[in-house]
């Protein structure tokens, strides 16, 4: 639609050493992969954010992402995704 960029959500994430492989995992309330805007992604330490949009989804509504860095254990979050 006309209305790009309106309807996208950021993730923000901070990466505290260099050379960490992310990845971002967006899940529907049961659980269900829904898409994975980061995808083993190897950064150097610093602030990022990722980019959720409706359209990557397929629909709006309630989501969980799922934050996982390295070793360590994943971090999850709920998230509205508005069109």
């Amino acid at each position: 639609g006309a209305n790009i960029g309106h309807n996208e959500t950021q993730i923000p994430f901070d990466i505290g050493f260099d050379d960490v492989a992310v990845t971002i995992r967006i899940l529907d309330m049961t659980g269900r992969e829904v898409a994975r805007p980061v995808d083993n992604v190897i950064f150097k330490r610093g602030r990022y954010a990722a980019t959720v949009s409706a359209q990557m989804i397929g629909s709006s509504g309630s989501y969980f992402y799922e934050f996982r860095a390295a070793d360590m254990k994943p971090v999850f979050k709920k998230m509205i995704i508005s069109r």
